[in-house]
């Protein structure tokens, strides 16, 4: 078998072997070469045999044993080793600590991992033809590129095909040509060769009997014959015979130019001018735009535009739809017209929403973008308010006439929506590079917000921002790149949303309009270019440049002569210049109106509209106080109503009606009376003196009571705060008795037998009473006090000496209602019946804090210590109401409007007809920002109050904003001195200074504090002042002459205390030379100092640095 096999074999082998049947077939005998000549020739037995014994030689080897030895054991052993200390923790049971991180809670919830952002997938338009469509082979795309007329760097510019003539090439081969040589079909092709199939050289028949032992190569020699070269152009049909001429004017321009240059050598012309006379230029090719046509950027931005300012961190500025229901009270919007620019801020809205949308607002006016080019000032409407600017800002978006009073936008969302809406928002945004009429997208900008380094000024870029659709073309962009961008821009705007990438983020509003395949009709496409980007393009970007910030060196060529002039009148000094007092004497109080949900409440009772003339008049429904103590709320006993404790929150309840009533030109009753539907109102009061946990729990209990409680009519509650001291005439009206404040807390029950409160009111409805220490400097000429004994019952209403019978009757009335009461919350037992006597001012009996002999009537500036005095023909009460000092005025000056200037400071209560006693607190002075400025108009004095610096501020410390502030002192003494002199002048026609004064926080004198109702001396506020203003060399009590002030001011110093440190107390550290003598700077700087002011500045600036006064 094996012989046999290998003799088939070897016959296989053979025949594999041969190359044609006409090769010698050697004998069987003959040993078989290998294909490879080097190696040794062997027959298939031997080979068997050599197999075998390289088997058996393997077999051999792998039965020897391993070698023992100590190294193997002692490797062995260390792997054993570290694989023990690999996989013990996979024999011990996990520990359960990641159940208790964050991350453990999450996946105890199963918490649905959001999918990634889908990657960024070329868009190809429909339109264009794709560079990847095979039109052309690839071997022949570079000779068709362009055509062979063109020279390198002549492309046609839009990549059409010209429309030049065709021009025919004449064919060589004609009908003589073929009739003089053979016909060329007549050739066997190339085509009929390759149909010709694979030969088999064995099925060929050999006639001879004699093989070829030995294969020789005979080289035989043959004539070829010679092609004809015209036949054979004639026989390829890859050849044009025609082609598109291009003429592209070389020779006519070098023509042209010898003929320029010739003319030129005889001709005293230039060059130049000879070419401009002989060019021929058709003016008919060139087309312009008619003058009316408006301009693009107008045609491109819709009338009206709303725009909303949304996000926490960088906020996204984006269009919505012009309408009523878009606008909500938690974001900012800018409205643009053709003429108008309107910023209305949300009530919830927070700073950066505030502040961007107001620079957008300013943007727009400014640099007449967005096609408003009418536009001379931004209107800038807070949304808690309503004026004629709120009508004309709800008429452009539809708002119906009905709903202009109450409506105030829609509720704001939750507080984390500004943050979830701006990072799903930044992730639907898309950028595009045009590239071989593809959109390719820009990946490292894909799904966030973009940054400057995007605009390459060579490329065309397409941003899809959802409801804005931007093509921006670089300064260097080819114009068929700008073209196919436009194209495809607008394919890109058509198309829709990206809705599939969309994730669902928990906003309603934002899911549906997202998942929606259409763009909203408020959307826009722009084209835009590099240096004309509007303001909404480049709102988009984290990092855009604002060069107007930017502080640049002013040019020394200025344009103009004024433009020198104000170079040369900067300086580096810090100096703020009196304003204008003439508004200051203008102010007139405005009427007391509370507005709730859009409707007047007045003072809580009624209130007239003078542009419908119609009275509304408001009745109470229902009435619940609630004290909230421990995060739990008490229900008030309807005898407690109205007596609140200064330690403590409550919630008090309102149901009212607001009747709308009017009177015919006969004077009866119209019949046209509305009575309105029921309204609810929760207001959270909270004492001074109340824990901040309290106060929190308060203000949530009415919130949560306000959302779960409607009317009957289905509408929802409102919600107010207010804080002690400053209740409106509205909020006192609404109590069925006087407003009381007692010290302490409810459950703390009072430890004296002495009580007394200060009573004032403009009206009975009004009365209001708060507790102070029986003591002296309690006592207020202008108001009505009343003592009260608890042991013994006795009680005593004191009127001031100055105080008006109208504030006496309310005193009166307000005293009367608790004597009849008897609350509780004053501590007097029921057994005790409370008796009244009413006493004046120097009659006071011995119980009332020891008599009239042992009172102090200094410590609170008493009336009766005046040096005026009154006949008792001028003691009648309308007398006295005439004569009697008007109402106290309050100004704050700052400067932080960007101007000087000063500000009214309206009161928390007080009365258009009649004087008020007591309008402010005490809290509005030192509430302001510090150091601040208030001017106090008393009537018969004017005084300056001067602020403190913070804690641990240094001299050294305060830098260039204490320089700010002496300058604006210094302009506020002078202001007040205009505002004192023209007031006089006007009401009294004198001019006496010798009232106006300059007091400092903390060291008020008793003169400055009596005309506030009540003064705490324990406050951290008033301790701070104190301490601060003591370290300034002030002292208890100081008051000044402003005119004094100014001189001291004014005072000049020798050079040696101008270089001292510190400087003297009012100087100037960056105007020493005002404080230098006449002499003394002669010598310094050797010159005068009318001289010394007519230098320009930095000349200025450069002998104050040699004279040491820098």
């Amino acid at each position: 078998m094996l012989a046999g096999g290998a003799t088939t074999q070897g016959a296989a082998v053979s025949v594999a072997l041969r190359r044609c049947a006409t090769q010698h077939i050697h004998s069987q005998k003959q040993v078989i070469t290998d294909e490879v000549d080097d190696m040794p020739k062997l027959t298939i037995a031997e080979r068997l045999a050599a197999l075998k014994e390289h088997a058996k030689s393997s077999r051999i080897i792998s039965s020897k044993p391993p070698p023992v030895g100590g190294v193997s054991k002692v490797s062995e052993r260390l792997g054993q080793l570290e694989t023990a200390s690999q996989t013990w923790k996979s024999r011990v049971e996990a520990t359960d600590e990641q159940q208790f991180t964050v991350a453990g809670k999450m996946g105890q919830l199963g918490t649905q991992l959001l999918p990634p952002l889908p990657q960024p997938n070329l868009y190809k338009s429909d339109g264009l033809v794709s560079a990847s469509t095979p039109s052309v082979p690839n071997s022949l795309a570079a000779l068709m590129k362009r055509s062979i007329s063109l020279t390198e760097g002549e492309e046609l510019e839009n990549g059409d095909t010209s429309n030049g003539p065709s021009i025919q090439v004449p064919t060589p081969y004609d009908d003589n040509f073929s009739a003089f040589f053979s016909k060329a079909e007549n050739l066997t092709s190339p085509s009929e060769l390759d149909e010709l199939g694979d030969i088999d050289f064995e099925e060929i028949t050999h006639h001879s009997s004699q093989l070829l032992v030995n294969r020789r190569n005979i080289r035989v020699q043959r004539k070829h014959r010679s092609a004809n070269p015209v036949k054979a152009l004639a026989a390829r049909n890859d050849l044009k015979n025609e082609y598109i001429e291009v003429k592209t004017g070389v020779a006519d321009r070098e023509i042209r130019r010898i003929n320029i240059e010739k003319l030129s050598k005889n001709s005293g012309f230039a060059m130049e001018a000879l070419a401009g006379l002989a060019s021929k230029e058709d003016l008919s090719a060139v087309s312009l735009k008619k003058p009316d046509e408006t301009l693009p950027a107008s045609k491109q931005w819709p009338k009206p535009l709303l725009i909303r300012l949304k996000g926490r961190r960088h906020g996204v500025t984006s269009l919505v739809a012009c309408h009523y229901s878009s606008v909500n009270q938690g974001d900012s919007y800018v409205l643009v017209t053709n003429n108008q620019v309107f910023h209305w801020i949300g009530e919830y809205c927070n700073i950066i929403e505030k502040s961007r949308g107001s620079e957008v607002a300013q943007m727009i006016q400014s640099k007449k973008d967005l096609g408003c080019t009418g536009a001379t000032e931004v209107y800038t409407l807070e949304g808690g308010s309503f004026s004629e600017k709120h009508r004309q800002f709800w008429r452009i978006l539809s708002l119906p006439e009905d709903m202009m009073h109450s409506y105030k936008g829609e509720q704001a969302g939750p507080p984390n929506e500004d943050e979830i809406y701006e990072v799903a928002i930044a992730e639907t945004f898309a950028v595009y590079a045009v590239e071989n009429e593809l959109l390719v997208p820009v990946k490292e900008y894909w799904g966030r917000c973009p940054k400057v380094e995007v605009l390459d000024p060579n490329k065309v870029l397409v941003f899809d921002f959802g409801t804005e659709v931007y093509m921006w073309a670089g300064k260097h962009a080819d114009m068929k790149e700008r073209r196919q961008g436009n194209r495809l821009a607008q394919e890109v705007f058509k198309k829709g949303y990206r809705s599939d990438v969309w994730q669902l983020t928990g906003i309603s509003w934002l899911d549906r309009q997202m998942k929606s395949r259409e763009r909203p009709s408020c959307s826009v496409y722009c084209k835009t270019t590099q240096h004309m980007e509007p303001v909404l393009f480049k709102e988009k970007f984290l990092n855009w440049p604002d060069f107007g910030r930017v502080i640049r060196i002013s040019s020394p060529s200025g344009s103009n002569a004024v433009n020198n002039n104000s170079n040369k009148e900067i300086d580096g000094s810090v100096e703020a210049r009196p304003f204008n007092v003439e508004a200051m004497l203008d102010w007139k109080l405005p009427e007391c109106d509370l507005v709730i949900g859009g409707t007047h409440l007045g003072r809580g009772k009624c209130y007239f509209d003078p542009e419908r003339r119609l009275m509304h008049e408001v009745s109470t429904e229902e009435l619940a106080i609630w004290q909230v103590r421990d995060y739990n709320k008490t229900a008030l006993d309807p005898s407690s109503f109205g007596i609140f404790h200064e330690g403590d929150c409550y919630v008090i309840y309102w149901k009212y009606v607001v009747a709308i009533t009017g009177r015919e030109m006969s004077g009866a009753p119209s019949r046209h009376g509305v009575t309105g539907r029921e309204r609810i109102l929760y207001t959270t009061w909270q004492g001074n003196k109340a824990p901040v946990l309290e106060q929190g729990a308060a203000a949530l209990l009415a919130v949560d009571q306000g959302g779960s409680t409607t009317t009957n009519n289905g509408s929802s509650s409102a919600q107010a705060l207010v804080c002690q001291g400053q209740e409106c005439p509205a909020f006192v009206t609404m109590l069925p008795g006087p407003c009381v404040i007692l010290s302490g807390s409810r459950e703390q029950s009072y430890q004296g037998t002495t009580r007394m409160f200060l009573c004032t009111g403009d009206c009975e409805e009004e009365g209001y009473l708060e507790e102070v220490l029986p003591e002296d400097e309690a006592l207020r000429s202008k108001a009505s006090v009343w003592l009260l004994n608890t042991e013994t019952g006795k009680s005593y209403l004191w009127h001031g000496n100055a105080a008006l019978s109208k504030h006496k009757e309310v005193s009166l009335k307000s005293v009367s209602y608790l004597v009849d009461i008897l609350p509780r919350e004053f501590g007097i037992s029921s057994k005790i019946k409370l008796s009244l006597q009413e006493i004046e001012e120097g009659e006071e009996p011995k119980e009332f804090l020891g008599g009239a002999e042992r009172i102090n009537r200094e410590c609170y500036n008493s009336s009766l210590l005046s040096k005026r005095e009154k006949s008792e023909s001028e003691s009648s009460d309308e007398d006295e109401e005439t004569s009697s000092p008007p109402t106290l005025r309050m100004y704050h000056i700052s400067s932080l409007s960007g101007e000087f200037s000063a500000a009214p400071v309206i009161p928390y209560r007080y009365d258009t007809q009649l004087p008020t006693a007591y309008p402010y607190r005490q809290q509005q002075l030192y509430d302001v920002s510090q150091p601040g400025l208030l001017i106090v108009d008393s009537g018969d004095e004017l005084w300056l109050w001067c602020g403190w610096w913070e804690s641990g501020c240094t001299t050294d410390s305060r830098g260039s904003a204490w320089c700010r502030h002496l300058s604006e002192r210094r302009a506020a003494m002078t202001s007040c001195l205009e505002y004192w002199a023209k007031r006089n002048r006007t009401e009294y026609e004198t001019n006496n200074t010798s009232n106006v004064f300059i007091i400092w926080a903390g060291l008020e004198p008793v003169q400055f504090t009596s005309l506030f109702p009540v003064w705490d001396t324990t406050s951290q506020q008033y301790q701070n002042a104190q301490q601060f203003n003591l370290e300034e060399g002030h002292y208890k009590g100081e008051k000044r002459l402003i005119e004094d002030e100014l001189a001291k001011e004014r005072k000049t110093y020798p050079i040696s205390e101008l270089r001292s440190h510190p400087l003297p107390a009012g100087v100037d550290p960056t105007r020493l030379e005002l404080y230098l003598q006449s002499h003394d700077f002669q010598e310094l700087v050797g010159m005068s100092k009318e001289e010394f002011q007519e230098l320009p500045n930095w000349k200025r600036t450069n002998l104050k640095k040699k004279a040491g006064l820098f």
